[in-house]
């Protein structure tokens, strides 16, 4: 794959059932975990406690989403003052997919790997998992995730019937930062260099929309709410 960067006792209080929307988003599930962990490792100890998160997974167009986990880097010499440590929640993707007459979901699993250092602490991620699913048949695709620097401006990589596709942002706010979730797509060749479709222009012509998986797991609501920035 062509990468741009080169470089026992649960308690469960509420579940609410994901269904479609009359526009086309996905309404969210929420759950009540609050007490998962603490219950957990009171009763059976730390193997348990991944046990219970595993336990919470809930089922979307045939995916398995996991509930979010923090983990932590140690990032080296840092400035004065600042936590040499850094600790951050899994950070996963349910993204919208459509394109030449297919319609479909990406969803896509990216643990913290490393802390660097630029100004401040940032988070490089490892993407351990990622699938698309059509009418709720799901495969799995090569992926990335770029957290995007200082800046933020993160996107999803990955490949998929020869093609290599790019989750970013089609508006920018100030110091050109994004100001909302990725939200379109970029088409390339299989090299992943040869663009064949620029979805992410100011028109915003291959339109998406990618949520992050909640701290304590769930759907995330996947209707689209983009604007452009200020």
């Amino acid at each position: 794959m062509h990468f741009w960067r080169r470089f026992g006792g649960l308690v469960v209080a509420s579940l609410l059932v994901a269904c479609s929307g009359s526009g086309g988003g996905v309404e969210d599930v929420s759950l009540d975990v609050d007490v998962v962990a603490d219950t957990a490792l009171d009763e059976r100890g730390e193997d348990h406690y991944a046990d219970t998160l595993e336990d919470l997974t809930q089922e979307f167009q045939g995916f398995q989403i996991r509930v979010p986990q923090e983990r932590s880097a140690d990032c080296g010499s840092v400035p004065e003052g600042v936590d040499s440590t850094l600790t951050v929640l899994d950070v996963d993707w349910l993204c919208t997919f459509d394109y030449d007459g297919v319609s479909g979901f990406v969803y896509v699993q990216n643990n913290l790997s490393k802390c660097i250092v630029l100004y401040g602490p940032l988070p490089v991620f490892d993407t351990v998992g990622a699938w698309v699913s059509f009418d709720g048949v799901v495969t799995a695709i090569e992926a990335g995730y770029d957290s995007g620097g200082n800046h933020q401006n993160d996107y999803i990589e990955f490949d998929w019937n020869e093609l290599h596709f790019r989750n970013f942002h089609s508006s920018f706010g100030v110091g050109w930062r994004k100001c909302q979730p990725m939200d379109c797509l970029e088409v390339y060749e299989a090299n992943g260099l040869d663009l064949v479709e620029d979805g992410c222009t100011a028109e915003r012509t291959l339109p998406v929309v990618c949520r992050p998986i909640p701290a304590g797991g769930g759907i995330p609501d996947l209707t689209d709410t983009f604007e452009p920035c200020l």
